[in-house]
């Protein structure tokens, strides 16, 4: 494993190789400025790590970022020495996402294996959460990190995640479930799937379409009650969801499918990636294009913001994990 930090005070590239200890070697990161729509145009790559795999999944968690690999190994790196301090295993296929509870100091992972996994990133220890009898494409965790959902083919799965307690699991008409997530007031799941975008309210036990299109990823600003899914073709749309209709459309750049979606801390900024490796990154409200990131010469699998929004996250086909932010003129 070797790290490339990109080096802002002066303009080479210094590529350290990994010893026992090598956080002397690196410079000091400065004190970086959270991400908004005002200073997103200042947004460069800090920092590359170089996973040599197909990376699928990465997540943030208080003090690491956490990066899974197509040979189902968990990576984990510190935010402060940016050294990466744990290589896990324990998947027996491909992982396909990763959560974090900020409360809990949680992390799940779901695998093709038909497993989800916890793990406890200061000992590196796993243990099986759950096991399903097919792959689990998705899951996400309640705003208040009390549930977890899981989809598996057309079923989803609902647990108490501190006691992994199967709440109970519910059957669709969908072909496949491909991602979900969890309205703000977590009374509602928003489902992605082949033929359509749809919504199921928990309260009442009903399902609603919302759009026809084959969707591929949704998420619920954690600010307000706007849903952001994209479909196959690359395009984005947001929803008021308590009104059932849609707000913007976004067209990207160039027309290709490309992984994930983030919202920022606040609501303001989303962000995704695309095919041609680009990383974009929108006003959330209005759909505004904001700017486009250069580095990744491969698809993009997905995007992350850091907790606080001093960093966006994005890694893909190329092998590689990179480090967005700001430093403060």
């Amino acid at each position: 494993m070797r790290i490339t930090y990109l080096a802002i005070i002066v303009s080479t590239a210094l590529t350290l190789g990994f010893a026992e200890d090598t956080s002397s070697q690196l410079v000091s990161f400065p004190d970086l400025v959270p991400m908004n729509q005002t200073n997103i145009e200042l947004a460069r790559e800090l920092v590359r790590f170089n996973v040599g795999l197909p990376v699928s999944s990465i997540v943030f968690s208080n003090d690491a970022l956490v990066a899974a690999d197509f040979d189902n190994i968990l990576h984990v790196w510190n935010l402060q020495t940016l050294t990466e301090t744990q290589i896990l295993s324990g998947h027996t296929d491909t992982v396909w996402e990763i959560v974090y509870g900020e409360t809990t100091d949680q992390l799940f992972t779901s695998s093709w294996d038909g497993t989800i996994r916890t793990w406890d990133l200061q000992t590196g220890e796993t243990e099986i959460f759950a096991e399903l009898p097919a792959r689990v494409w998705d899951i996400d965790l309640s705003p208040d990190e009390t549930i977890l959902a899981a989809a598996s083919d057309a079923k989803i799965y609902l647990w108490n995640a501190s006691n992994n307690r199967l709440i109970r699991a519910i059957p669709t008409d969908l072909p496949l479930i491909a991602s979900l997530a969890f309205s703000p007031d977590q009374s509602q799941l928003a489902i992605a799937s082949p033929y359509e975008l749809g919504v199921w309210n928990l309260d009442s036990d009903s399902y609603e379409t919302l759009f026809y299109d084959s969707t591929r990823f949704v998420l619920f600003s954690p600010a307000e009650p706007i849903l952001a899914s994209k479909s196959d073709g690359g395009s984005i749309n947001l929803w008021d969801v308590q009104n059932r209709f849609r707000t913007v459309e976004i067209t990207p750049r160039r027309h290709d499918f490309g992984g994930g979606l983030a919202f920022s801390e606040n609501g303001e900024l989303l962000a995704s990636g695309g095919h041609d490796g680009l990383v974009t990154i929108w006003e959330a409200r209005t759909g505004q294009d904001l700017i486009a990131l250069e580095g990744h010469n491969e698809a993009v699998y997905d995007v992350a913001f850091s907790l606080d929004s001093r960093f966006l996250a994005s890694a893909g086909q190329d092998g590689t994990v990179r480090l967005w932010g700001i430093i403060p003129t």
